[in-house]
């Protein structure tokens, strides 16, 4: 087939289409979460300490391991390692 055929595509309605993206949008914020409590050696979540920590959320403390982990979840995406994603050519 030539790059000049035409191809009939089925089309996907924009909700599923809709669907899919927050699919993928959960699965990424899941992953730096994940990335997120490796780079601060974070307890296991449930655990004790974890607990603890849980609790202290709202204390100053706690709110500058916040701080510090939303920052860190901005800093991965930013940083431009991400691959380009595959572009598909119909």
């Amino acid at each position: 087939m030539s790059e000049n055929e035409s191809v009939d595509v089925a089309a996907i309605p924009d909700r599923v289409l809709d669907d899919l993206a927050e699919v993928l949008i959960d699965g990424l914020d899941q992953l730096l979460d994940r990335l997120t409590d490796r780079a601060f050696d974070a307890p296991t979540p449930g655990s004790a300490v974890w607990e603890l920590e849980w609790s202290d959320r709202e204390s100053a403390i706690g709110q500058a391991r916040a701080f510090e982990r939303n920052w860190c979840g901005e800093q991965v995406p930013a940083s431009g390692w991400w691959p380009p994603l595959p572009l598909h050519h119909c």
